[in-house]
């Protein structure tokens, strides 16, 4: 019975075809409206979850207040994290990112790109995938550690492990040619990280190259990260911020803050929008409820729109109905007859999205 039901259901598809291709594609828009902002919200609620320490780790930030408005600046001075880690044993680790733009060369292939330098503990921070090389060795002052892309881009599919490339910094006016060693190379770049960077080197490498005065608070970092041995402890942190304040405050007499700030990574996702210089991924929460609710609306839309025309096509098939009754289909029978009709329509619009779907995953 269920076999003849098919058989007509796709008959009718096809006899219909101009009210059968307007329900399957607004299905299918809707449909896959709906998948990608679900898809966009789980990223915006996930991120850094990759990360097994992320409930401790915080991204520390200073306040400037301009005329009894209070703004938000991500880079601190780089004499922070190692002062916090030493004064404090809550502060497990500390880490500094500090972003330069470069010019890396690797035998004919020549790329403009962003190198971070990166303090040790970064590696025992963070939890990113290693592809090629051993972890210990990151830390090494003359190596370097790409990633995936970055490591493509230069070496192809090949493993760069132990290979040398030079990298063109600027150094003030002057610029300056370092080799580096190839030391690891990071897995595919986590979708939900929440900043990036292209290649890794030691920040004591910074140091040695005049890029960076240690115990300096004038110098700064784009991103600093602290790891709490306990998440409580940050309460600490907080309620003593004023001592290394007033440090900043006296070595940037120009540049005065009200204090430092510590946001928790896993909410950062909805707080950098707020930073000015940020270097993490930006979004607002007025705009993904916005998404959300378009999302919705288009669905409810094109629901309506599809019961619309389901209805107005019925009148159409009067006589279709007349004469199966008249030959002994009970109502329960013609019901079940729609209904698998309109399951056809949905089913095929579904299966359509998901074939777009895997089909742009496979692309990326």
């Amino acid at each position: 019975m269920f076999k003849n039901y098919l058989k007509l259901g796709f008959r009718n598809l096809k006899k219909y075809k101009l009210s059968s291709f307007i329900n399957i594609s607004g299905l299918a828009l809707a449909v896959g409206c709906c998948i990608m902002v679900s898809e966009y919200t789980y990223w915006a609620l996930h991120q850094d979850s990759f990360n097994s320490r992320i409930d401790r780790l915080f991204v520390i930030e200073k306040i400037v207040d301009k005329k009894g408005v209070q703004q938000i600046y991500g880079d601190v001075p780089a004499a922070l994290a190692p002062s916090l880690k030493n004064d404090y044993p809550q502060v497990s680790n500390a880490a500094r990112l500090n972003y330069r733009s470069v010019v890396i060369k690797q035998g004919e292939n020549v790329f403009r790109d962003r190198l971070t330098f990166v303090d040790d503990d970064f590696y025992e921070m963070f939890d990113y995938p290693v592809k090629w090389g051993e972890r210990q060795k990151f830390t090494d002052q003359d190596g370097i550690v790409l990633t995936q892309e970055l490591s493509g881009k230069l070496f192809g599919t090949s493993n760069p492990v132990g290979k040398a490339l030079t990298i063109r910094i600027n150094r003030g006016k002057s610029v300056i040619s370092e080799n580096f060693i190839v030391k690891g190379v990071l897995n595919k770049y986590p979708v939900e990280a929440s900043f990036n960077f292209s290649a890794l080197v030691p920040y004591s490498r910074m140091t040695a190259l005049g890029l960076d005065k240690p115990g300096s608070w004038v110098e700064s970092t784009s991103i600093t990260f602290i790891e709490m041995k306990d998440a409580k402890d940050i309460a600490l942190l907080r309620s003593q911020g004023k001592r290394y304040s007033d440090l900043y405050n006296a070595a940037n007499q120009n540049s005065q803050i009200s204090s430092f700030h510590y946001q928790h990574l896993n909410a950062m996702n909805f707080h950098s929008y707020k930073v000015y210089g940020s270097y993490f991924n930006t979004m607002q929460p007025i705009g993904l409820i916005m998404l959300i609710v378009i999302a919705v609306s288009i669905l409810l839309l094109v629901y309506f729109n599809y019961i619309n025309i389901t209805i107005a096509s019925v009148s159409g098939r009067l006589k279709e109905i007349s004469v199966r009754k008249v030959m002994g289909s009970s109502k329960g029978q013609i019901i079940l007859q729609f209904i698998t009709e309109n399951l056809i329509i949905c089913s095929i619009a579904v299966f359509s999205v998901c074939c777009w779907q895997k089909s742009s995953f496979s692309m990326v």
